[in-house]
């Protein structure tokens, strides 16, 4: 039989490497102005996405050439960024 070619699949980074560590960082941060309540809806929505990227690139350590996987992860990392930037944006108290 004929095997079929894998597409390669560029591998996002572990979270060490997340260009949106600083940003969650510094908005997590009591002097970036935002109140209680919103910094802990924001880490409760960080620890989903982050918890969902983790599976992806767990997935995609088992499996290389799963193109699900790894539309999962770039998926998920757009939406943490786009969450950080909303978060940005809110009005400081």
């Amino acid at each position: 039989g004929r095997e079929r070619a894998r597409p390669e699949v560029a591998v996002v980074p572990a979270a060490s490497a997340d260009p949106s560590a600083g940003l969650a960082a510094a908005l997590a941060d009591p002097a970036a102005g935002l109140s209680e309540a919103t910094r802990a809806t924001l880490r409760r929505n960080l620890t989903v996405i982050d918890s969902a990227l983790a599976e992806s690139r767990r997935a995609l350590a088992k499996e290389p050439g799963d193109g699900t996987a790894a539309e999962l992860l770039r998926a998920a990392a757009r939406q943490r960024l786009a969450l950080l930037r909303q978060a940005a944006r809110l009005p400081r108290s």
